[in-house]
């Protein structure tokens, strides 16, 4: 087990840094190797990271069979992979310290309690399988009534999370669909009545009245827990922030996360794993009908690598000190 960890966390990681460098070497070999010869070179490739797929899948296996009945379990490998996340608007409720402000009135009247004790416990969305109520881990409670709102900004605080919805949103039902969050978009408040927000156009300040008028949108509110230091750096930040491009390749990026199925325990599916094999199985396809043609082949290769490095990672399926980890775990819940 040792040399599996060593394997797939240190070997395996430092062969993703490289791949795309033999890669590009392997299209140049095509002008100087025969066709024949750099097609296999091709299929020996393609089988290796076929039997990484198996390898990598059996581990996972193991690892949620460990976690399958232990909640304490569950939230370890959860945690580990989502607590540096915070780029879409369910992590941002969840991870983020904030809190309802006193001074927001909620459509619904037990948010603010709701809220305080789901911050022991940030990762509840990613196990809605034990959830009853799945509206509980979309967050759509926590809207605010808009009808009690005070229009002159008193109770909002510079800095304060603006959290919003859109139910006539084509974009919006797309974003809550992979995200599985009630919110798909998120603003900060800079007094004044001014939001900044990140909108396809680049980040821009925005009317928050806009916002409050508009019947399709609902609204939620959180009030970070930070000290005036790091109020005032995020503030400044923001507003640094205005102008500037949209992070269209951090969207890429989350959607790439969502659909490798590492939004939450970061554990191959059997959905991920099939769609591996119907990706290498695309290569062998070429290679089988069309040899003569390799570079096509190291193509298909580099398009399926990609979706499988980040499908066959993931730093404790590996580790063989698993059960000590865990039986620490229960022994600290225990006491």
């Amino acid at each position: 087990m040792d040399l599996v960890d060593w394997l797939f966390n240190k070997v395996i990681r430092l062969y993703v840094k490289c791949f795309l460098i033999l890669a590009i070497l392997m299209f140049v070999l095509t002008s100087f190797v025969e066709a024949h010869l750099m097609s296999y070179v091709v299929f020996v490739w393609t089988t290796i990271h076929l039997l990484l797929v198996f390898f990598a899948f059996y581990f996972h296996t193991r690892l949620k069979l460990l976690i399958k009945d232990d909640l304490n379990k569950l939230v370890t490998v959860i945690s580990s992979n989502n607590i540096n996340k915070k780029n879409d608007p369910i992590s941002v409720i969840s991870l983020y310290p904030s809190y309802i402000p006193e001074e927001i009135k909620t459509v619904d009247t037990s948010a603010r309690v709701v809220f305080a004790s789901l911050k022991d416990f940030p990762f509840v969305h990613c196990i809605a399988r034990t959830i009853h109520n799945f509206s509980y881990y979309r967050y759509d409670w926590l809207k605010i009534d808009k009808l009690e709102f005070d229009e002159s900004f008193d109770s909002l605080r510079v800095g304060d999370l603006i959290l919003y919805h859109n139910m006539r949103s084509i974009i919006g039902k797309i974003i809550r669909l992979f995200t599985r969050c009630y919110w798909e978009h998120t603003a900060m408040y800079l007094g004044n009545g001014v939001i900044v927000e990140a909108v396809p156009a680049g980040v821009i300040e925005s009317n928050f009245s806009d916002w409050l008028s508009n019947n399709d949108v609902e609204l939620a509110i959180l009030r970070l827990e930070i000290d005036r230091e790091q109020q005032s750096k995020t503030i400044e930040f923001m507003k640094s922030s205005v102008g500037k491009k949209y992070n269209y390749m951090g969207v890429v990026n989350n959607f790439w996360v969502i659909i490798t199925g590492k939004s939450c325990d970061g554990l191959m599916t059997p959905l991920t794993f099939f769609t591996n094999l119907l990706l290498l199985g695309t290569v062998y396809l070429y290679y089988f009908n069309v040899p003569e043609l390799p570079r096509i082949g190291l193509l298909l290769l580099i398009f399926s690598s990609l979706y499988m490095f980040d499908c066959i990672y993931h730093w404790l399926a590996y580790s063989p000190s698993l059960n000590l980890l865990f039986e620490s775990i229960n022994e600290k819940s225990r006491n």
